[in-house]
């Protein structure tokens, strides 16, 4: 029996090798997957990391790029008047009943002076220019 006994044995050593040996596989291959998790992980995070420091660029260009367009558009506004207005006051101011009753068709000559007077009133003028029509 003491054959069989150590036969038994190192069947069973055997058996317990080769489990050790897939244990040692399985472990390799878990510790692989997790190398690349975690590199994974990192190319993630810096993915996030970059995706915040150009959204927060994006941001601050926006917020450039409006007052930029605030002070051009006070710019522009400020020439529109400087240039318009003082037209807009002549033709206000050259509006008479004569000329109206001399018109070929009163109602395009009120149409027009309708235009103007919509143009006087949009830039301000009359803050502008600050003269009683």
């Amino acid at each position: 029996m003491a054959e069989e006994d150590v036969v038994a044995r190192s069947d069973a050593l055997d058996a317990r090798i080769a489990d050790a040996a897939g244990m040692n596989k399985r472990m390799a291959d878990l510790m692989a997957a997790s190398r690349r998790n975690s590199m994974l992980i990192k190319i993630l995070a810096a993915s996030v990391a970059f995706d915040v420091l150009l959204s927060a660029a994006v941001i601050y260009q926006e917020v450039v790029l409006g007052g930029v367009t605030t002070r051009l558009d006070a710019t522009v506004t400020v020439q529109r008047q400087r240039a318009l207005c003082p037209l807009y006051q002549v033709f206000l101011d050259s509006r008479n009943a004569r000329s109206r009753a001399a018109s070929p068709d009163p109602a395009k000559y009120d149409a027009a002076y309708r235009v103007i007077q919509d143009g006087y009133d949009i830039l301000k003028c009359s803050e502008f220019i600050k003269t009683p029509r």
